[in-house]
């Protein structure tokens, strides 16, 4: 069945450099979601495990190809796709999650609500959960697809900005990964990648690596992509608290320490995402999960206070309230209260 012809294409070098990858021996061969000639029995597969979307070729000569790799990480999709005619791809309604397709070799232009981006490597292009695609892809394209929910990006990168999806609103952006600001990130990508495709090296810490790479490729995204986010003004709302943002914040206060997503604070909510966002901005000019991270913030606070710097660490108490990146948790601290954890815990008992 044609495998070999993924491996026949010529990658651009620039961008498999930046992300580590072998040529050869591209990631995520164990996460094979179809492979194939048959286009509706690949739409329908990927569709199974992900969003809705449907490819079609756009030339029968030579015969169409396409393979699709995807693996399925706590809140993102990182896949590989493959192409080998030009190619049409399109999702029927709006995504629900971010999309960053980094191509490896040929080009994609991408036509959404935003308007339409041309990306060839070593650009990337990203777009928006709110985002309707129809993607024309060139011949022979390859691209790592690394996808992150609304859920994600509301953790990663929600503390940092005043809006997640305005209403019948999105955005695409094209970012130019070979600069030095995305080094961290590519290097993430790339070791995460081979992470994924080691399932006969199975070891105890295997799903606590993948899950503690997930998480710096994001911040590490976060960081290095300063467009996402204007700079966050903290400020609060005149006006009365709605019921439902009451209900939130409560449940919120009560269950600080559990491992809480946006879809866990819609379901408390008794709305839609986008009316709990809403609620929740009119009422304290920032979103549920930002709260979240304040809330802890605080109750980090308040135990570096009451620790004995002398039998507690750092990272102990910040681990208890479900910051596990520490160098994001000391920034985030020192940008709320004005001082590092450590300086926290050294005015203590």
């Amino acid at each position: 069945m044609n495998n070999g012809l993924l491996h026949s294409v010529r990658l651009d070098r620039e961008i498999t450099s930046a992300l580590s990858l072998d040529s050869a021996n591209l990631p995520l061969e164990e996460n094979l979601v179809y492979r194939g000639n048959d286009f509706e029995l690949a739409s329908s597969a990927v569709s199974s495990i992900s969003e809705p979307r449907t490819f079609e070729p756009l030339s029968s000569s030579p015969t169409p190809f396409i393979e699709v790799r995807r693996a399925r990480l706590k809140y993102s999709e990182i896949g590989l796709t493959f192409n080998n005619v030009e190619t049409r791809m399109r999702t029927p309604e709006r995504v629900n999650y971010y999309s960053l397709a980094i191509p490896l070799s040929g080009s994609q232009v991408v036509i959404a609500d935003s308007g339409q981006i041309n990306t060839q490597p070593p650009f990337a292009r990203l777009s928006s959960a709110g985002s309707v695609y129809d993607i024309h892809r060139s011949a022979n394209y390859v691209a790592i697809i690394a996808s992150l929910s609304v859920a994600g990006f509301e953790h990663f990168v929600g503390d940092k900005i005043d809006f997640l999806i305005p209403p019948g609103q999105s955005f695409s952006l094209m970012l130019d990964l070979s600069g030095e600001r995305f080094g961290v990130f590519t290097s993430t990508l790339g070791t995460l990648c081979k992470a994924l495709g080691e399932r006969g090296r199975e070891t105890p810490q295997r799903d606590i690596v993948i899950a503690r790479l997930e998480e710096a490729l994001w911040f590490a995204f976060a960081d290095a992509c300063p467009e996402l986010y204007r700079e966050y003004k903290e400020s609060r709302h005149e006006g009365t608290t709605s019921d439902v943002a009451e209900r939130v914040t409560s449940y919120i206060e009560d269950n600080a320490t559990s491992d809480l997503t946006f879809s866990d604070l819609v379901d408390v909510s008794g709305v839609s995402a986008r009316t709990l966002y809403s609620r929740f901005s009119e009422a304290y000019g920032l979103g549920p999960m930002a709260y979240l991270k304040r809330v802890r913030l605080m109750r980090c606070r308040e135990d570096l206070f009451a620790a004995d710097p002398d039998a507690k660490f750092v990272g102990d108490i910040a681990a208890k309230w479900g910051f596990y990146h520490l160098s994001s948790f000391a920034r985030d601290y020192r940008r709320r209260f004005g001082e590092l954890p450590s300086e926290t815990l050294k005015h203590g008992k």
